[in-house]
């Protein structure tokens, strides 16, 4: 049940793309229901109060009844515990306790890791025809909501989706950037050293081809296995800043406007650079979150239904900052988003302990990618697709660890 749970969200672009196609439907409802199949399947083999999932539910608990008081007592409603925003959190809550019960047998292991690597290329090959010939090629209809017939592409400033259009706007960055990961460190784990370096290189043409900040922030982030998993060699770390100059030197040559790129889309230089460009827009969402956190600090605006207001004085039509990171105290308060916080930390631990015993830090890495990303983008999205695929593999590799130490321990 898990490896076809798995494959399913590998392919949840394409899958997005049939279902926009025939249904005009998004891939989140197929990703949300797979979920909750998932949790029927755990249910059906019996539940198993394990200390983890003891502590999932008593912070699911705790959400809930947060949320049914603060709409009680502030006038709030229910209607958004429903909303996408909080579904991401519970979801994704529920998705670790049907993980608990379910694993990947060695061929479904080796099917998912296969299909990682096709939905790899695809990615790079697909950013790449956006890039030089059609940047509208397999892009949902609301990617680019501006009026195609007076809209002309900038190859210099707009932001390219590949594949992931259909699976949801943060996934091009998320989701790219946690298979990349994965497959880099299974590379790197099989000392396969010409396809680490091809890992290496394709993903960066993708980081820099799809234009956002965050993307290559992420992108070096989960790179820093390398240097991790090479025990910081000095040969090693000389020949990849050999590589990553070349490469940089082959696509100015190959006409790429690379320093284009850098200054007009990274560094914002044609509007005063980057303080007076995407920054100043995160800055302002900061004043925003100062002036708000203190209408209600325990329930949140929210609770306190201050939610238009709120909209206003960001300027935006949905009640959400730029820095994702802070969006839950800010809405829910300490009371609603501390389970939030809790939970996070929990399982940073977990990833962090078993890549110090492991030397495996992907999961680890992945996961500090998506929090700080979650500084400069809108909400975080659990039930992103790279965080879903990160996340089963890594219950997969823990319950490997836990047979292995009771086979030692007899």
């Amino acid at each position: 049940m898990q490896g076809i749970y798995l494959l399913l969200i590998i392919f949840s672009p394409f899958i997005g793309y049939l279902l926009e196609y025939f249904y005009d439907l998004d891939v989140s409802i197929a990703i949300a229901g797979a979920t909750f199949l998932l949790l029927a399947s755990y249910f059906v083999k019996g539940i198993r109060f394990k200390n983890f999932i003891t502590l999932i539910l008593i912070l699911l608990l705790y959400y809930i009844i947060s949320a049914i008081l603060s709409a009680y007592f502030y006038g709030g409603t229910l209607f958004y515990f429903r909303d996408i925003y909080r579904n991401n959190f519970l979801l994704f809550a529920l998705l670790l306790i049907a993980l608990s019960s379910n694993t990947l047998s060695a061929g479904e292991y080796q099917n998912v890791y296969t299909g990682m690597y096709v939905l790899f290329f695809i990615s790079v090959v697909v950013i790449i025809i956006q890039q030089f010939a059609n940047p509208l090629f397999f892009t949902s209809k609301d990617w680019y909501v501006r009026d195609l017939t007076s809209y002309q592409f900038n190859i210099i400033k707009d932001r390219l989706p590949s594949i992931y259009s259909f699976s949801g706007s943060q996934s091009a960055g998320i989701a790219f950037n946690a298979i990349y990961a994965l497959l880099l460190e299974k590379s790197l784990k099989n000392n396969k050293r010409y396809l680490t370096i091809a890992l290496f290189i394709l993903a960066l043409l993708y980081a820099i081809f799809q234009k956002s900040r965050w993307v290559l922030i992420y992108y070096f982030i989960v790179s820093l296995q390398i240097p991790i998993r090479t025990k910081f060699k000095f040969r090693r770390a000389v020949l990849y800043i050999i590589i990553f100059i070349l490469f940089i030197q082959t696509l100015i040559w190959a006409g790429v406007p690379l320093a284009d790129i850098v200054n007009y889309r990274y560094l914002d230089k044609d509007v005063g650079g980057i303080t007076h460009g995407s920054y100043q827009a995160r800055e302002s969402s900061f004043r925003v979150f100062q002036q708000f956190v203190n209408v209600n600090p325990l329930w949140g605006v929210q609770g306190e239904g201050n939610l238009s207001d709120f909209s206003r004085e960001l300027g935006r039509s949905r009640p959400r900052l730029l820095i994702g990171i802070l969006d839950p105290l800010l809405l829910e308060g300490i009371v609603g988003s501390l389970w939030l916080y809790l939970f996070i930390a929990m399982l940073l631990r977990q990833l962090y302990l078993y890549g110090r015993h492991t030397r495996n830090y992907a999961y680890f890495l992945i996961f500090i990618g998506f929090l700080v990303t979650n500084l400069s983008i809108n909400y975080m999205n659990f039930m992103d697709m790279g965080i879903i695929i990160m996340i089963v593999l890594y219950n997969n590799e823990r319950y490997k660890l836990s047979l292995e130490k009771e086979l030692y321990a007899k």
